[in-house]
């Protein structure tokens, strides 16, 4: 006697499209060779309505098995890195060696042959000045430096540019202008302030001498933040790495997290290789 379901006539039907009629020996075989997928949907006449083919019995048997999804891959760190850092005011009769430096620097770029003799003949002149210009720019930088703590960066940029303006060593102005170009979203500059004072290597000795601040540790630690935030982690870490060398240990417990997380994700990546 002939089976009834061995005669009927089947369809399929996968990512929108109708497929059929089959017999069902020619439907099992598009199922089994992978043709259909175990999602797909079938009916043959006489159904209600149309069925996965995983809950038909005469499909099931012959679906592929199921390969178990790989585990997922570690996460990366959650973007929480700090805030960036920045210089407090100072009292606005600090003195300010790289004042003095840059005017010197000046003048022995513009006349070397004369320098001797401008400041021997001329050194009153010139210390006057040079206090003139240090107390400037310290109120400058403070001036800036009380805007930004007062989350008003955009009034603080100014103050910030007139300051290393007079004086294009100023290091603190150049940490504390990158930092308020960060606040205005503008990476770019702040990346290029924060790189003044690491690569810059005149800029980098003055911020080696402010050591009580550890102007050149937050410079390296602000720029680790960016690279961070942008997710360029390898980079991030050597300037969390730096930072903690020049005195800024905040970022070490970030630096040890993304190193972790490329470990695990490494190793994730080398059982995927394995098994495939």
């Amino acid at each position: 006697m002939t089976n009834p379901t061995a005669d009927a006539v089947w369809h399929a039907h996968q990512d929108g499209t109708q497929y059929g009629p089959y017999t069902l020996d020619e439907l099992r075989g598009h199922f089994s060779s992978g043709a259909f997928r175990a999602d797909a949907e079938v009916w043959r006449d006489g159904m209600a309505s149309w069925v996965p083919a995983a809950d038909m019995a005469e499909i099931a048997a012959v679906l592929p098995p199921v390969t178990p999804a790989p585990p997922p891959e570690p996460r990366p760190p959650q973007p929480r890195p700090p805030q960036p850092v920045r210089i407090a005011s100072v009292p606005v009769t600090a003195a300010s060696s790289s004042v003095v430096s840059g005017i010197l620097g000046s003048i022995g770029r513009k006349a070397v042959g004369s320098v001797v003799t401008t400041v021997v003949v001329a050194g009153a002149v010139l210390l006057i000045t040079g206090r003139d210009r240090t107390r400037e720019v310290t109120e400058l930088y403070n001036a800036g430096t009380a805007a930004l703590q007062a989350q008003r960066p955009a009034e603080a940029l100014p103050s910030f540019n007139r300051a290393i303006e007079i004086d294009p060593t100023h290091a603190s102005s150049y940490l504390n202008r990158g930092v308020a170009h960060l606040d205005l979203g503008d990476t770019a500059a702040a990346l290029a302030d924060f790189d003044r004072i690491i690569e810059d290597s005149v800029v980098r000795r003055v911020a080696t001498i402010e050591y009580q601040e550890h102007t050149l540790g937050k410079a390296y630690l602000n720029r680790a933040l960016v690279r961070d935030r942008r997710e360029l982690w390898e980079s991030a870490v050597e300037n969390y790495e730096a930072a903690s060398g020049n005195g800024m240990v905040e970022g070490m417990a970030r630096a040890r997290e993304i190193r972790q997380w490329l470990a695990d994700s490494a190793r994730a990546a080398q059982r995927g290789r394995r098994r495939r």
